[in-house]
């Protein structure tokens, strides 16, 4: 039997759907009516037409409930009419990062549009200080192409390209200030479209540290080698999905055997770190060179700890 709603509660729930999409916009840029409609039938379930979504806007922008306003984007007709064809919530209170992150979001949405240019970012990128207070680390990076905005580890990451590098980088949104944005003629790349279509899960997983990748470095497939903890060996790899999510396959042992080889897909230095925090129960076993540098690396971090310890002595 198919459940009957009234007309009241089917009209409070689409009100409430359009305000979570004008919630959005804060991050992403504004919105067209029938983006809206064509939003609320994708992701709630509800067909309405654009006359029911302007009332609603209406009537949000006249009593929006939550602190903040819903704004609408005007343009002026040659006939001198005006006409409004984007709508956004703006929160009454925001700081710097979100001020940031929504300025990155309206970027994106718009290279989405463009056709034959498109709008690329410089700021500063900056380092805090011992008086906890962010400083310049003495480089201004301009002509970075925007890609998106993902959440790791407790901070939002800029993914972007920087200008001449081929591959895709990231940098702590909340490190970024003096934002502004230039326009230039697009530039075709089939890795950056690849990029651009990469899910944020992916790429997330690729770079569970979220550190900065070397020149010339490129994603390779590592194997490990894991030694179980002996109690529980069929539930003992935890910590390898905490830290690679489901970007890794074994490839040799059993579930119940002590040890098991497994190959993930991920940057050397994010091997390395792996390796490191997990040094008595993970080894690297190929690629041989990526073992012969991650192994000399440690080998180096460790020793240079050592030094440390005896120059405080």
């Amino acid at each position: 039997m198919v459940k009957k709603e009234s007309g009241r509660i089917r009209a409070r729930e689409t009100t409430l759907a359009v305000m979570k999409i004008l919630i959005e916009t804060q991050y992403t840029g504004p919105i067209s009516i029938m983006e809206i409609a064509s939003q609320l039938e994708r992701t709630f379930g509800i067909s309405t037409g654009r006359d029911t979504v302007k009332a609603i806007l209406n009537d949000l922008k006249a009593h929006w409930p939550i602190d903040g306003e819903v704004k609408c984007v005007e343009k002026v007709k040659n006939n001198g009419q005006t006409y409004t064809y984007g709508y956004f919530y703006e929160p009454l209170y925001q700081n710097p990062t979100q001020a940031i992150i929504q300025q990155i979001n309206q970027v994106i949405q718009k290279n989405k549009k463009q056709v034959g240019h498109e709008t690329t970012l410089s700021f500063w990128f900056n380092g805090y200080g011992s008086d906890k207070k962010i400083h310049h680390v003495g480089r201004q990076y301009e002509g970075v192409l925007p890609v998106r905005v993902c959440y790791s580890n407790g901070y939002a990451y800029l993914v972007c390209f920087w200008k001449g590098k081929k591959e895709p980088a990231h940098m702590r949104v909340d490190l970024i200030t003096d934002l502004e944005t230039e326009n230039r003629k697009k530039e075709d790349d089939c890795r950056k479209k690849y990029a651009f279509n990469t899910p944020d899960m992916e790429y997330q997983q690729q770079h569970p540290y979220m550190f900065y990748e070397k020149e010339k470095e490129w994603l390779r497939h590592i194997t490990f080698r894991i030694k179980k903890n002996p109690t529980k060996p069929h539930a003992s790899l935890t910590f390898l999905h905490d830290v690679f999510g489901d970007n890794w396959n074994v490839i040799g042992g059993t579930e119940t055997e002590k040890i098991v080889d497994v190959i993930v897909n991920c940057y050397q230095n994010a091997a390395a770190q792996f390796v490191w925090q997990f040094i008595d129960c993970v080894e690297v076993i190929e690629p041989l060179e990526v073992k012969a540098e991650i192994e000399n690396s440690l080998k180096k971090r460790f020793e240079t700890a050592m030094f440390m310890t005896e120059d405080l002595k």
